[in-house]
């Protein structure tokens, strides 16, 4: 299978200039997706530095770029590669119950917020007379301290009319410059990122009444954006190979095709030749078909990505396919695949395993 690289665009609002990139492959999401689910920052990190070096189209010193316009190229790589929205449960509490309501958020609307911030990322600091310091946006995408937070900080410094970058120096390096600094330039960049802190505050939902998704912020000096953008990298493994297995098995495909296109080309694939989606709600047996199978042999059920029995746990008349019992609620949790013909009660094998 051949597929067409499309080059897309992601400006830089720190470095204010735009970055040409490409999209990334399945292997690749799932690769992310299972260092996310093993609690592996550092895995994560690497990966996300991998993929920007192989994905943009320009020479790119990945170590030198910032919090902000690493959150920009992730999450439209994000976005052109998996979906432009992402799921989120909330649960409402109401007078008589808690409702449990899925919430679609638009990431171009995140991104434009990002993007659009109208913050000076560049501030010169007047330390004395003779010095003075230039303090931008974090460099990276995690930070564990405050003293490494002043390092990445650090861009320039000028003394007596002389500026000397500082942003090529190892991190000994800096903090040798700090150290000489006047005792009162500690206090001074403290000031700085408490203001600028209060400045940078990106709200992710609007108007929603759950109070734990309208705390959700972004802000400039803490891990909020890595955070961030581990949650839209993050995917439910079992479905993803559930949806190779039945490619590869069913539909014959070949498991190379389908790592090199992107997670977005897999499911619109697998969302064109599977017979039927359906959301469950706990209560109803009955979902209608687009084909009459011959018999309940001739398609496979899947429910929360668990094959169903073909002889006892549902039937067919027509197209209506009826459950013994009503399948749980979930959002997509109901598969039907048609067979080109009867095929018996195989399980899906377990393909998952851990980086």
């Amino acid at each position: 299978m051949t597929t067409k690289q499309f080059t897309y665009q992601t400006y830089l609002p720190v470095e204010q200039r735009y970055l040409p990139f490409i999209t990334f492959d399945g292997r690749t999401h799932l690769t992310i997706g299972k260092y996310i689910q093993n609690n592996d920052d550092k895995g994560v990190n690497e990966m996300f530095t991998e993929m920007i070096s192989s994905c943009c189209q320009s020479e790119i010193n990945v170590n030198k770029l910032t919090n902000a316009d690493l959150f920009c190229i992730l999450l439209n790589m994000r976005i052109m590669s998996v979906s432009q929205t992402f799921d989120f449960e909330s649960v409402v509490e109401t007078s008589h119950e808690k409702v449990k309501k899925t919430l679609k958020l638009d990431l171009y609307d995140i991104l434009d917020k990002v993007t659009n911030h109208n913050l000076g990322y560049i501030t010169n600091i007047a330390i004395t007379d003779e010095y003075s310091i230039d303090l931008g946006a974090p460099v990276g995408f995690k930070t564990s301290d405050f003293d490494t937070l002043v390092i990445k900080l650090l861009k320039s410094i000028h003394i007596n009319g002389e500026i000397y970058d500082l942003t090529d120096l190892e991190q000994n390096e800096k903090i040798k410059i700090l150290d000489e600094l006047p005792g009162t330039a500690l206090n001074t960049i403290i000031s700085h990122i408490t203001n600028i802190d209060h400045q940078y505050r990106i709200k992710v939902f609007e108007n929603v009444n759950d109070d734990n998704l309208s705390s959700i912020e972004l802000k400039l000096f803490d891990n909020s954006m890595f955070e961030f953008i581990k949650a839209m990298y993050n995917c439910n493994l079992q479905e993803q190979y559930y949806i190779r297995y039945i490619m590869v098995k069913r539909l014959g495909f070949l498991l190379s095709d389908i790592d090199e296109i992107t997670p977005i080309d897999t499911q619109n694939q697998f969302q064109s030749l599977v017979g039927k989606r359906f959301s469950g709600d706990a209560s109803t047996t009955a979902f209608t078909l687009d084909v009459a199978p011959t018999s309940t042999l001739d398609i496979e059920v899947f429910v929360e990505n668990v094959r169903q029995d073909p002889n006892s746990a549902y039937s067919l008349s027509g197209t209506t396919l009826t459950f013994a019992a009503a399948p749980p609620s979930g959002t997509n949790n109901i598969y039907v695949v048609h067979q080109a013909k009867a095929v018996g009660t195989e399980m899906i094998e377990d393909h998952i395993s851990s980086v």
